[in-house]
């Protein structure tokens, strides 16, 4: 009951939320009086589902620049990088991700540049 009260936008008593009807988008009625267990559950997942529609939460990476991270990767490890790992970090909402690259040996830089620029022309 108490997690129900939580998760409705009213500001109501445990003990008014005990007498309340509720109607859940499949149009099933639940009367908080006579409820089953599993019907109450099923509210409360309904409340707590509807309580989050509409919210972003946090940062977030986009799938073009995890699909970036991915594709840099598989191209560090083809030039023998084995350890590499690339990942797409979020930053500040609006912006593009940024790139971490980590476990490249020190003496392999060049495998890099190789890795992500390709061959460097001859002019």
């Amino acid at each position: 009951m108490v997690a129900i009260k939580e998760a409705t936008p009213e500001d109501d008593t445990v003990a008014e939320v005990a007498k309340k009807t509720f109607k859940l988008a499949s149009g099933q009625v639940v009367d908080m009086k006579t409820a089953s267990v599993s019907e109450k559950r099923a509210l409360l997942k309904e409340l707590r589902a509807g309580d989050k529609k509409g919210k972003k939460r946090g940062r977030t990476t986009s799938s073009d620049e995890r699909a970036l991270a991915k594709d840099l990767q598989a191209r560090l490890r083809k030039v023998g990088l084995e350890r590499a790992k690339v990942t797409a970090v979020a930053t500040k909402p609006g912006q593009e991700s940024d790139l971490r690259i980590e476990c490249v040996p020190a003496g392999r830089i060049e495998s890099v540049c190789k890795a992500i620029c390709g061959k460097p022309k001859r002019r």
